[in-house]
Parts: structure tokens; C-alpha cells; sequence
């Protein structure tokens, strides 16, 4: 949440409280008593569509993407350092085995799977020149890895995008019911005055608090006094 979709659950979480303090006044199967259990419900959406583990399966999808990522080039790289060595006695052989520049994934991608059909009609030679026999299986999981890790990554996206989405609907629809609440609450309470006071705390959204400026003073500073 920002700090305004904070302040907006903030009185949600006040409305709701408010609504169960005063729940005789407004009992079931009134419009107040529908829209306090609105702006609860609401807020308690809010609440579940932020949680923690949002943010840590982010940190966690990118992580496991850039480990894939760099677990694919260390075994290209080698393939193409090793296909280096081997066109010292086939000249050209090297062509083949190309990477690409930049880190980008469909890139990469293309670039590993032209590069595993390659090595894999002279896969002899790589095992001669030091690659393990199964070099080829280690790439192709590495590939795989990868592929998976950026699919991961795409979902995780998409989750965040549907829990932003779904934070910003719940405040609007919590919001809504506290605007119709400002009718039925007075409507209902108008005679108890310090009822009307508890509702005005509750519905308040407080303003940001913008930092204070420090403004320079522009006058001289004044010489010290002297006693002679």
C-alpha cells in the first residue's frame, strides 16, 4: 500500500470498529448495518491482498531467474570457449557458436537451443577437448531451468498486478459505503452527540504529512555585542 491507500484502510479499520461498537443502532437488515459490514469486509480484503508473501515470492522469482540466467551462460560460454579451441584445427567451426549480446531472455534462449544442436553433431570433440560426456543433459536442464524461471517470473507479475488491482477495488468499494454511512450515521445518531463525535474521528482520512522545509534566514547575523 502507499501512504494514501494506507490512511484510506486506516479508516476503514475505524468505520468497522465504530460499526460494532454501535452495532443496536444499526441491526440486521438495515442499509447502515450493510454498509459497516461493507467497510469491513473491505478492509480485511485490503489487508489479504497485500500480504507478505507477495513481496517475498518477487524477491524470490527474480532471484531464481538471474540464478538460471547466469547457470545457462557459464555452460555456453564454455561450449563457445571450447569451440574456439577445436576451430584451431577446423577454421570456421566457431561460427556456429555464437552468443548473443545483451541478457535478453528470448535471445538467450534461441541462441542456447541453435547452439545445443550444434555441439550435439560434434559432441566428440567437446568431450575431447574436456567437456563432460554429459555436457549436452547439463545444458539442456539449464535451458530448461531457465525457461521455468522466467515463467515464474511472468506469474508473479501477473499476481502482483491482480492483488494491486484487487487493493485498489476493495478501497474504492469500502469507500463507497463509509460515503453512504455519512447520511445513515447522523440520520441515526444525530441526537448523541458524543456518538457524532466518535463517527467524525472514525470517518476522517488524515492529510500527508509533507517534511518541513527549513527556509534559510536572509538576514545578516548580527555582530556580537562588546562591553569595552
Amino acid at each position: 500500500m502507499n501512504d494514501r491507500e494506507r490512511r484510506l484502510h486506516e479508516m476503514l479499520d475505524r468505520v468497522n470498529a465504530f460499526g460494532s461498537a454501535h452495532a443496536k443502532d444499526f441491526p440486521a437488515g438495515t442499509i447502515g448495518h450493510e454498509m459497516f459490514a461493507m467497510a469491513g469486509r473491505c478492509a480485511r480484503q485490503a489487508v489479504g491482498r497485500t500480504t507478505e508473501h507477495m513481496s517475498e515470492r518477487r524477491r524470490g522469482t527474480a532471484g531464481a531467474k538471474a540464478r538460471a540466467r547466469k547457470a545457462l551462460w557459464d555452460v555456453l560460454s564454455a561450449i563457445r570457449r571450447t569451440a574456439y579451441a577445436i576451430a584451431l584445427d577446423s577454421p570456421g567451426f566457431e561460427r556456429r557458436f555464437r552468443l548473443p549480446p545483451g541478457n535478453g531472455a528470448p535471445r538467450l534462449l534461441s541462441a542456447a537451443r541453435s547452439l545445443q544442436d550444434a555441439a550435439r553433431e560434434s559432441a566428440a570433440e567437446f568431450v575431447a577437448h574436456g567437456l563432460p560426456p554429459g555436457f549436452l543433459d547439463d545444458l539442456a536442464a539449464r535451458i530448461d531451468g531457465f525457461e521455468h524461471a522466467i515463467r515464474e517470473s511472468r506469474q508473479s507479475r501477473f499476481d502482483r498486478r491482480s492483488a494491486r488491482s484487487g487493493l485498489k477495488a476493495s478501497l474504492v468499494d469500502g469507500f463507497r459505503a463509509v460515503r453512504r454511512l455519512d447520511a445513515v450515521v447522523p440520520n441515526v445518531l444525530h441526537a448523541d452527540s458524543k456518538a457524532m463525535a466518535e463517527w467524525r474521528r472514525a470517518r476522517h482520512v488524515a492529510r500527508a504529512t509533507r517534511p518541513r522545509q527549513v527556509v534559510a534566514s536572509t538576514q545578516p547575523a548580527q555582530a556580537p555585542l562588546r562591553v569595552d
